[in-house]
């Protein structure tokens, strides 16, 4: 799922198809909304707006999937959360470049906000 949300399938750009990702499928959205890079005061991407049935579709379907995390052996759990440490690391240039866009920080800020995710990541590797 990382790697569809680090691509394209969140905000597509030059497309008139926006979609959200809900409980694994991608679904249409009939609104949407410029995200703008404040460094430009421009925008830069369009993203999908969730109505109403679909925010609720996406809050059921987190409270769906919360059960069969919470039945994962710590193992399972550990694996998951290193494929996602793997798959955040492997993605970090994209995902600077994309806050410098979004928030208008320098791009030291916005690979330093990566890394920190990453350290969160690794801290919960040690949960037990």
């Amino acid at each position: 799922m990382l790697r569809s949300l680090v691509g394209s399938e969140m905000c597509i750009r030059d497309s008139d198809q926006l979609a959200l990702l809900i409980n694994g499928c991608l679904h249409p959205t009939e609104e949407s909304f410029a995200v703008i890079n404040p460094s430009t005061g421009k925008p830069f991407a369009r993203c999908g707006s969730a109505s109403r049935d679909q925010t609720n579709a996406a809050v059921a379907a987190a409270a769906t999937a919360q059960p069969g995390w919470g039945s994962l052996d710590l193992k399972e759990r550990q694996q998951m959360i290193k494929n996602a440490l793997r798959a955040v690391s492997a993605a970090k240039p994209k995902l600077a470049a994309l806050l410098v866009k979004e928030q208008g920080k320098p791009l030291g800020q916005a690979e330093g906000e990566v890394d920190g995710c990453c350290l969160m990541l690794q801290n919960c590797l040690g949960l037990k």
